[in-house]
């Protein structure tokens, strides 16, 4: 391939990801994708319509997702993503239309919303701003997933008893509003829903694979993912051969147009777009949210690499394509991604087969689904959600993290009582208030100094054990690392950590220096910066030196921006604590030698109680106060000292035998 080929192809391939594996596409991969392509399709005839109603939009709006599917076939870079109506997304939108609102205005509102959507999930990815999928952490996701289920389900119990009831975003008034009209429930509803429900719930748990002796190619979880169409089929022959909607009152769905309407564009300007702003941003979090999750899952499992900026690329142009298809908010749907993969999806060709398949059912057998009856579509809800109720997500973080169960509880607990958007909202918050915690307070360790001991206690060490200086080679030097980077929010904590530290520390030692480890730190803040200047201030007022080591080279260059830099702080931390070590030592020699020219006699009402040295010095008396450490006894003693002009300053004491001086 010539080079200028060559290079438009690597760019085109960038931005169209389809490119890269049609062009490398092989023949055994075409049944899998098929067999695939057909199980998606036939899960999501049934399903699709299930979501639209739970959308408050008709039946067929759930079909319109042809579109989508083969835009983001073109521009996904996930090989099992699956992309259609969700219905935590349709919850969202339900509950975002004004009460009161004919199915035209409904309509209007979910290609707009759905524009919008698109819209902002397309510039959040040529932003390349796909990593704030990770400022959401999994127990919110689970806690708000978990009460949006119950709420969707909630939704649909009414619909199996027989009759209506006011739409709530809220589980407290569904329940409340679903007892107090339990008097209107029909028999022969209740009694067909829960026949099709046993009939799915059947079809999915039973070990139907083995009883009736399958061949190996058709897994289990085909036969479970199948399962809605079944009932579906079996409810509407039942239906049309024994006429029960007239016999027994069961509400059928009613006539479905054939055919896709024509394109048009959304009409924003019609749009209150104030009202929208809440529940498009809480419909764009949730898409990133269910899409990233399980394509990243799907793409570790099956070992390839997903790109997040392009992966909201694609799912922002299904959106704003779908748009114009009249389809509403498209997302990544758990089950439907999960079945694709395991029924053999090697490529996004099965998301095209899959998108023919449900518009040749748009065109030809919509007049069969006329005779569905609609507590079935309610059926394939509640089962659908059953999925989604994620309670071994809290009994492992029961037993690993209760802080993160009481998150999931808090995300929980809030959308039960105060709706999906406001519920995701608050889960967002909850999330954003624990990573804000968890730097908040910097981890601070206290190192021995001793390189074999440092090598044993590495990352071991917590900030409040004081023990483990005791044996360092130099005991009036304070070692720390701090691994964690300090800014705005962390800066006070990390001051407030220092000073506790040497108070604690000073309590059984003198402490002249603090030596801090900072090579697990890439990056620091203007205001961290300038309240470590105060610190270092603040320790030099107290004669404690505040030394910083092993710092990066970005980090370095900031210190000596901000005039914090000395010649240690690129250095090792072993190499700076050799260094004083063997500066301490050459001090102490030279101090020897000074103090062999010396003699200190400690001087009580006239008599000579006790004398150091070799020779007798003559001086004038400077008055001096000691501490005598007789055994175990500390006595103080007022004292006068003799001392030679010629001889050294009595400067450090502490270096004389069982004796230190009071200053």
């Amino acid at each position: 391939m010539p080079f200028g080929l060559q290079t438009m192809y690597h760019y085109s391939s960038r931005v169209v990801p389809m490119l890269n594996w049609i062009v490398k596409y092989k023949k055994s991969y075409l049944l899998g994708d098929c067999i695939a392509g057909l199980t998606i399709g036939t899960i999501l005839l049934p399903q699709g319509m299930s979501y639209a109603v739970v959308a408050g939009l008709p039946p067929i709006y759930g079909l319109y997702c042809t579109m989508p599917m083969i835009i983001y076939s073109l521009f996904g870079t996930s090989k099992h993503l699956s992309v259609g109506p969700v219905a935590l997304v349709s919850l969202l939108l339900a509950n975002s239309f004004p009460s009161g609102s004919t199915t035209v205005e409904k309509v209007f509102v979910a290609n707009a919303v759905t524009f919008l959507v698109g819209f902002i999930l397309l510039g959040l990815g040529l932003l390349r701003l796909g990593f704030i999928i990770h400022f959401v952490s999994h127990p919110v996701i689970s806690g708000f997933t978990s009460a949006a289920a119950i709420t969707i389900a909630l939704t649909q119990i009414s619909t199996c008893f027989g009759y209506e009831i006011e739409s709530s975003e809220f589980a407290w008034k569904l329940v409340y509003e679903t007892f107090r009209n339990i008097s209107q429930t029909n028999v022969a509803t209740l009694l067909f829903s829960l026949s099709c429900l046993l009939i799915m719930f059947g079809l999915r748990h039973l070990p139907l694979h083995r009883w009736l002796h399958l061949p190996e190619w058709i897994p289990q979880t085909l036969i479970g993912s199948i399962a809605p169409l079944f009932a579906s089929i079996l409810s509407i022959s039942l239906n049309y051969f024994l006429n029960l909607s007239v016999k027994f009152g069961i509400e059928e769905v009613g006539h479905i147009p054939s055919g896709i309407p024509a394109p048009a564009l959304p009409k924003l300007s019609n749009l209150a777009l104030s009202s929208y702003i809440g529940p498009t941003f809480a419909m764009v979090a949730l898409v990133i949210a269910e899409s990233m999750s399980i394509a990243s899952a799907l793409a570790l499992r099956y070992r390839y690499r997903i790109h997040a900026n392009q992966e909201l690329v694609a799912l922002g142009t299904s959106n704003i394509i779908g748009s114009i298809f009249h389809s509403y908010v498209m997302a990544g749907s758990f089950s439907r991604s999960a079945v694709n993969a395991h029924t053999g999806a090697n490529t996004q060709l099965a998301s095209i087969v899959a998108s023919l398949i449900i518009l040749l059912s748009i065109l030809v057998l919509m007049p069969l689904f006329t005779h569905l009856p609609k507590c079935v579509l309610s059926c394939i809800v509640i089962m659908a959600v059953s999925n989604l109720v994620d309670y071994q997500e809290a009994v492992y973080l029961w037993r690993v993290d209760r802080l993160d169960l009481i998150v999931l509880l808090i995300a929980f607990v809030s959308t039960l009582g105060s709706g999906s958007l406001y519920g995701l909202l608050s889960s967002v918050a909850v999330s954003l208030m624990m990573m804000l915690y968890a730097t908040y307070r910097p981890k601070i360790q206290i190192l021995p100094k001793s390189v074999t001991q440092r090598k044993v206690m590495n990352d071991l060490v917590s900030s409040t054990n004081l023990s483990l200086n005791e044996t360092c080679m130099e005991p009036s030097i304070l070692c720390l690392r701090v691994s964690e980077n300090l800014y705005f929010g962390n800066a006070g904590s990390f001051q407030s950590k220092i000073f506790r530290l040497l108070d604690k520390e000073r309590r059984v030692r003198c402490i002249d220096m603090i030596l801090i480890d900072i090579g697990g730190m890439s990056t620091i803040d203007s205001s961290a910066l300038r309240l470590v200047r105060s610190v270092k201030e603040h320790l030099e007022s107290q004669h404690v030196e505040l030394v910083f080591c092993q710092a990066s080279s970005n980090i370095h260059l900031k210190f000596c921006l901000a005039g914090l830099s000395s010649h240690s702080t690129l250095r090792s931390l072993e190499d700076v604590l050799t260094e004083i070590h063997c500066s301490k030592q050459t001090s102490d020699r030279n101090e020897r030698k000074q103090m062999e020219m010396l003699q200190v006699q400690v001087v009580t009402n006239g008599q000579v109680m006790e004398s150091y040295g070799s020779r007798q010095v003559s001086s004038s008396f400077h008055p001096l106060q000691f501490l005598y450490h007789d055994e175990n006894k500390v006595v103080p003693i007022h004292s006068n000292m003799k001392r030679s002009t010629s001889a050294p300053s009595f400067s450090n004491l502490s270096h004389i035998p069982f004796w230190r001086r009071c200053d």
